[in-house]
């Protein structure tokens, strides 16, 4: 064999071996392949069972979801429909009841306004029984006039309500006129700068009042509004001797008061107090008498 030949042959064992060795590692591969990929696949099929055994269970839960969530919605458009037609009958009284409040509302302004005007009343008749009070002797006006200010300032004010205000106001004008019919003695300071010291005073209901320590005395002038001074210790001695007879300190006898400055009572009676129309009554006036320029009441004297 020549060396060409030779070469040849080496050339083509070293090719046929190769081949033949990458041919039987191909048909190795390609069982194990087929193998793995038979595992695979088997796993995969246990996968997708389970998968649709899950989608199964799923559509199943999913169905009676759907049925539950059906009938959740039916028997929510039932109530839904059953409170719009109750909200269309609500909307319908709340319309009437709007209608009734309105006319209340309206009485209520009214009734509000009437009070009002009631009320401004009130305060015109407290006015008229200062203005009477103020022509009255100082026992009673000077209580009255404070007390009716006090009560016109709280009708005023509104911190008094209408029913109140015309109780106190009936109360003090049947007071006043109770005051025209009694007789009243004080001890206390003196009203008159003449006269210093404790004095006793004696009022004869609203036609009469006087003051008096030990020989001085005054008393009041209806016609000037003021204190008149009576410069005559026997004057003086009369009222404090129809004080003591008043009081108990004396035995009852007559007395003969300094009744020069008196007003006459044909001016006090039903017109000194303003009459209200309360219902309840009438209130007591005093009976009409005639005017003297001395009443006989003192000690001694003469009717």
């Amino acid at each position: 064999m020549n060396p060409l030949q030779t070469g040849c042959a080496l050339l083509a064992l070293i090719l046929v071996v190769p081949g033949a060795a990458s041919a039987q590692k191909a048909a190795f591969d390609y069982d194990a392949e087929l193998k793995r990929k038979k595992a695979e696949l088997k796993r995969v099929l246990q996968q997708r069972n389970k998968v649709k055994k899950a989608v199964a269970g799923d559509r199943k839960a999913f169905d009676a979801y759907k049925a539950r969530t059906e009938k959740r919605l039916d028997a929510l458009r039932k109530r839904t429909k059953e409170i719009q037609d109750g909200t269309a009958k609500w909307r319908k009284k709340l319309a009437a009841r709007g209608a009734t409040i309105g006319h209340y509302r309206r009485k209520t302004r009214g009734f509000a306004q009437r009070q009002k005007i009631f009320r401004k009343r009130l305060v015109t008749h407290c006015d008229a029984l200062i203005k009477t009070a103020r022509t009255l002797p100082p026992l009673i006006s000077q209580k009255a006039v404070s007390v009716l200010d006090y009560l016109k300032s709280e009708l005023r004010a509104g911190s008094v309500d209408n029913i109140e205000g015309l109780h106190r106001l009936v109360r003090i004008a049947r007071r006043m006129d109770a005051q025209l019919m009694d007789i009243q003695v004080t001890q206390g300071s003196s009203p008159i700068p003449q006269i210093t010291g404790t004095v006793q005073r004696l009022r004869l209901g609203g036609v009469f009042e006087a003051v008096a320590r030990g020989e001085q005395a005054a008393v009041w002038d209806f016609e000037k509004k003021k204190w008149a001074l009576l410069n005559d210790p026997v004057k003086a001695r009369m009222i404090i001797a129809a004080i003591e007879v008043r009081t108990g300190k004396q035995k009852p006898a007559l007395v003969r008061l300094p009744l020069g400055g008196v007003r006459p009572l044909k001016k006090v009676g039903r017109g000194l107090v303003p009459r209200l129309d309360t219902g309840g009554g009438r209130a007591p006036a005093l009976q009409k008498a005639s005017p003297k320029a001395e009443a006989p009441t003192g000690q001694g004297g003469k009717r």
